[in-house]
């Protein structure tokens, strides 16, 4: 039989749950009230600054493919803020391969402007990038718009003759360039299906080796035009350029610790977004989040870590910019790392087809970031967010380097590669703040991510927790009460 032989009990009293009753909520394991703790970050965190940073990343910059202009303009946009708010940003650059744009100019498309169930609005503008052919002339032709469907053989009518052809993906590449070659067309353009997971497909470089500029367009781009023609004749100018000797840019603030050799924290998230889109969701959502997390955190006491604010260049070409930041680290340095969080893809406002928050870890299993961030969902009340497993993004490298690394992302399904959906607009033209960002859920996010970050490195108390807990010793009489009712025999 077994009976209980304890003689004295430690029972610990929230003593100061009276005498400061701002402490008398949900407590960590430092005995203090983490949820005290966490009005003091999201108080100060304000939406509407983050949502000006994005407005100027996806509006006044656009597209930003990793290594072109407008990834250097975001760069140096995101380098600027951080000096702006007391931090010397650090710049790392590398070499990233080479990038094969269309530009696509529709003549008079103002005049569809919220127009055709593809739902074509003035954001969308009339000049479109494209991908473009990796083995083809790189020049510009003028012509009007002619619809081949699918580019079948007895698809080609006989006016696409020195105009430009517009075909659906499916047949290979090398068949359609050969027919749209022989029909006399002047230039092809070639418009994705949808994915495979119900997204809208993206803009891409066709592999193949033709004598006329071919352009990969995203599904939403040959839907519009599609709708246009059925109303009007429509006239495009189409270009083809390779850009190579690219250089692409991590861009860091350091909040540094007050000791040595400190650990360290990365916030982080990539800037850079696919050819054709501007990235609101992904990932400008992320950025302007971490940007605001790095405005308000350097005004707390976080001494005892070092906090590292790090947007990532080149994600889409392959995690090129983190797996670089990765790399670059020394061994010391890299054992100092003890957690990352990954914002990508955090406010999108397709809620049917992304309706849960999914703290993603590469292998599936928790960790301090996923630990954090839990708790910080269970004190804010928030619902609905889960842990899952997905790679596919920057907390990659640092799992395999043995960091702690987390992903905050918006899915459907389990969250994981065999069970998950997406929005419609993920890698579209379409990735718009109209279209495809909620400001409740980027709020949110904010929030959860600075309440984890700053409960992990705020500065411990010990006072508070030896103020917190007395000892007594218990009476026999209330030791007999302690014994098991049901004791196992």
């Amino acid at each position: 039989m077994f009976r209980r032989s304890v003689i004295m009990l430690l029972v610990v009293l929230m003593v100061f749950s009276f005498a400061l009753p701002a402490f008398a909520q949900s407590t960590n394991t430092r005995g203090q009230s983490a949820a005290a703790f966490d009005q003091k970050i999201i108080r100060n965190l304000d939406v509407n600054r983050a949502m000006d940073h994005l407005y100027y990343l996806t509006k006044e910059i656009g597209t930003r493919p990793g290594g072109m202009p407008n990834e250097k303009l975001a760069a140096d946009y995101i380098a600027d803020y951080f000096e702006s708010i007391g931090y010397e940003p650090w710049v790392q650059e590398f070499s990233i391969g080479n990038q094969h744009i269309g530009t696509i100019t529709v003549h008079d498309g103002e005049q569809w402007f919220g127009q055709g169930e593809w739902g074509f609005n003035e954001w969308h503008g009339t000049v479109w990038e494209t991908g473009a052919g990796s083995r083809g002339p790189y020049t510009s032709v003028s012509g009007y718009v002619v619809d081949c469907g699918s580019g079948g053989v007895n698809e080609w009518p006989a006016e696409v003759e020195g105009n430009i052809a517009l075909v659906q993906r499916g047949t290979a590449f090398t068949t359609l360039v050969s027919r749209a070659q022989n029909a006399g067309a002047t230039g092809l353009l070639i418009y994705s299906v949808v994915g495979s997971r119900g997204q809208y497909g993206q803009t891409f470089s066709p592999n193949v080796t033709t004598s006329i500029p071919v352009l990969g367009l995203a599904l939403s781009q040959g839907m519009w035009l599609k709708e246009m023609m059925e109303e009007f004749p429509v006239y495009l100018d189409i270009e083809t350029q390779l850009y190579s000797n690219l250089i692409s840019q991590n861009v860091i603030a350091i909040k540094p610790a007050a000791i040595e050799n400190a650990p360290i924290v990365v916030i982080g998230g990539h800037y850079d977004s696919v050819v054709g889109a501007p990235g609101a969701n992904d990932n400008g959502s992320g950025v302007v989040i971490l940007m605001e997390l790095a405005r308000v955190l350097k005004e707390y006491d976080t001494d005892e870590y070092e906090l590292r604010f790090a947007v990532w260049g080149s994600e889409e070409r392959g995690l090129v910019g983190a797996n670089r930041y990765v790399q670059w680290l020394s061994t010391e340095d890299r054992n100092r790392h003890v957690a990352n969080y990954n914002l990508d893809m955090v406010a999108t406002s397709e809620y049917e087809r992304a309706p849960t928050l999914f703290l993603e870890t590469v292998d599936g299993l928790p960790n301090i970031v996923t630990d954090t961030s839990l708790a910080a969902v269970s004190r804010l009340g928030y619902t609905n967010v889960v842990q899952s497993r997905f790679g596919s993004s920057d907390h990659v490298p640092f799992h395999n380097a043995g960091i702690p690394a987390t992903m905050f992302i918006w899915l459907g399904g389990a969250g994981t590669p065999q069970n998950y959906t997406i929005e419609r607009y993920y890698h579209t033209p379409q990735d718009t703040i109209e279209e495809n960002i909620c400001v409740d859920r980027l709020d949110m996010v904010m929030k959860i991510a600075g309440a984890a970050v700053f409960d992990l490195v705020r500065k411990q108390v010990p006072a508070f927790e030896k103020a917190a807990i007395v000892y007594r010793e218990y009476s026999p009489a209330e030791l007999e009460l302690q014994q098991d009712p049901n004791p196992v025999q």
